[in-house]
C-alpha cells in the first residue's frame, strides 16, 4: 500500500446558523486500491489549514495512534468542542459508532497539535493549543484544508479563495469560493486518485452530507458512498479450454482468471447446447469450470460491488485414434480417396 493510493472525500463544514458558532470538518475515508476493504493506518498524517504556499504560520494537527486502523467507509468527524453543534453529542466521542462515524473533539489526544515547518522535515513542537481559530478556521484568503501523508506529501487540499499556483495545481487541489452568508453548510469535493501506472479505478459521484453525526441521514449518506465506490479495475479472462474426448458426452473444461474486484464473486456460465451452471468464489485467481459438453459458452462474473464482466469460450470434440505403423487415416471431404490418406510412421 502506498500513501498516494488512498482516497478521501473531504467535507469542509462551515456552519452559518446564528444559534451557534459550531465548526467541524468531516473526512470520509473510502479505500485503498489492492485492498479496498482492509484497514489503513493514518497515524502521523497531517490536517492543516495554512496557505498552500506558506505553511508555517499556525498550528497543525497530526493524527495519533487512535487513527491507525480505519476501515473504508468510516466518516471522521472532527469538531470544535468549545463551540459544539447542537446535533453533536460528546457521548459518542471515541471509536466509530454504529453509523460508521468516528467522532473526535478538537481537544482529543487523538489529535496532536504541533507547530513548526513540517515540510522541511523538522518535527514540530507539541503544543496545548485548543483554539479552533488558530488551527482550522479556513477563513483567510489562501487558507487551505490540507491532508498530508506521514511523509508530509500533499494528498488533498481545498483552497479557500481561489489561490492557485502552478506547483499546487494538480488534481489533488480544488479551489472553492463561498458567497458570504449564503454559503452552504457543507462543501463536498470528490477526488479521483491515479497511480503512477494509470487510473487506480476509484470513482465517486458528487454526494452531499447533512453534516450532522449520529443521524439516519448520515448513515444513509455513508451507505451511498460505500455503494458508489468502484474498486480496482476488474477483469475476467477465458484462458484455455479442454475438449470433450472420445465418445463422452461431457468432460470439457474452461479455465478462467479473475483479476481485481472484491470477493465474493458469482460465476455463471451457459452453453449453446443448454448446458449451464453457477458457482460462488471467495477469492480472485484461476477457476476451472468442469464437466462441460461441446459448444460455445458465455461466462459472466458478478462481484460484490454489483459490477460484472463476461468472456466466451468454445468446447470442441476431440477424437482419439490409435494408429499403428502403416495404418492409414483419411482426412477431409475426400476421406474415401486413398490419395488423401495420411500414413502414421513410428
Amino acid at each position: 500500500m502506498t500513501a498516494s493510493s488512498i482516497l478521501f472525500i473531504l467535507h469542509c463544514m462551515i456552519e452559518v446558523m446564528p444559534i451557534s458558532k459550531a465548526r467541524y470538518i468531516e473526512l470520509l475515508f473510502v479505500g485503498t486500491p489492492g485492498q479496498p476493504e482492509g484497514p489503513v493506518n493514518l497515524q502521523s498524517w497531517l490536517l492543516d489549514n495554512n496557505s498552500l504556499l506558506f505553511s508555517s504560520d499556525s498550528v497543525y494537527l497530526e493524527f495519533g495512534d487512535c487513527l491507525s486502523a480505519l476501515l473504508p467507509g468510516t466518516l471522521i468527524l472532527i469538531y470544535d468542542d468549545a463551540n459544539a453543534h447542537p446535533g453533536i453529542s460528546p457521548l459518542n466521542d471515541g471509536t466509530p459508532n454504529d453509523l460508521g462515524v468516528y467522532q473526535i473533539p478538537l481537544s482529543s489526544s487523538c489529535l496532536i497539535k504541533k507547530t513548526g515547518i513540517y515540510f522541511s522535515g523538522e518535527q514540530g513542537a507539541v503544543v496545548e493549543e485548543q483554539d479552533w481559530e488558530k488551527i482550522l478556521p479556513m477563513s483567510r484568503s489562501g487558507d487551505a484544508v490540507q491532508l498530508r501523508d506521514s511523509l508530509r506529501a500533499l494528498r488533498f487540499a481545498v483552497n479557500w479563495a481561489g489561490e492557485a499556483f502552478l506547483e499546487y495545481s494538480g488534481p489533488q487541489v480544488a479551489n472553492v469560493e463561498l458567497q458570504g452568508e449564503n454559503a452552504p453548510n457543507s462543501i463536498a469535493l470528490v477526488e479521483k486518485v491515479c497511480e503512477e501506472d494509470g487510473d487506480a479505478g476509484y470513482e465517486l459521484s458528487f454526494l452531499g452530507t447533512p453534516g450532522q453525526s449520529n443521524s439516519d441521514n448520515n448513515s444513509f449518506f455513508i451507505e451511498r458512498v460505500a455503494g458508489g465506490v468502484t474498486t480496482q479495475n476488474f477483469e475476467i479472462f477465458c484462458l484455455e479450454n479442454t475438449p470433450v474426448i472420445g465418445g463422452a458426452n461431457s468432460g470439457g473444461v474452461i479455465q478462467i482468471e479473475l483479476i481485481g474486484g472484491i470477493a465474493p464473486y458469482f460465476v455463471e456460465w451457459s452453453g449453446s447446447n443448454g448446458n449451464s451452471g453457477s458457482a460462488s468464489l471467495d477469492a480472485s485467481g484461476v477457476y476451472f469450470i468442469e464437466d462441460l459438453q461441446t459448444g460455445e459458452y458465455n461466462i459472466s462474473v458478478l462481484y460484490s460491488r454489483g459490477c460484472s464482466k463476461t468472456c466466451t469460450s468454445f468446447i470442441s470434440h476431440k477424437e482419439i485414434v490409435s494408429l499403428c505403423e502403416g495404418d492409414c487415416i483419411t482426412i477431409g471431404e475426400n476421406a474415401g480417396n486413398q490419395d488423401h490418406c495420411y500414413f502414421w510412421e513410428l
